[in-house]
């Protein structure tokens, strides 16, 4: 089974780094109270630190669907 390229160069130990990060926290906390503004500044503010991370693009996406941009 082939691994997706875009992917493949993200370890366990990022991973960790990215679920550990108070910014992270925080915007899973806005995300779930229904606060998507303030939950995707801060989603965007991780992609810089963490560029083309799956979970935090899935998040991304996720905003983009609840508010109806797609």
């Amino acid at each position: 089974m082939s691994r997706n390229p875009k992917f493949s160069s993200y370890r366990p130990s990022q991973v960790r780094s990215l679920e550990q990060d108070p910014l992270f926290q925080q915007a899973i906390t806005f995300h779930q109270a229904g606060k998507f503004a303030e939950a995707e500044l801060a989603y965007q503010q991780l992609i810089k630190k963490y560029p083309r991370h799956p979970q935090l693009l899935a998040n991304l996406g996720t905003i983009e669907l609840q508010l109806g941009r797609v």
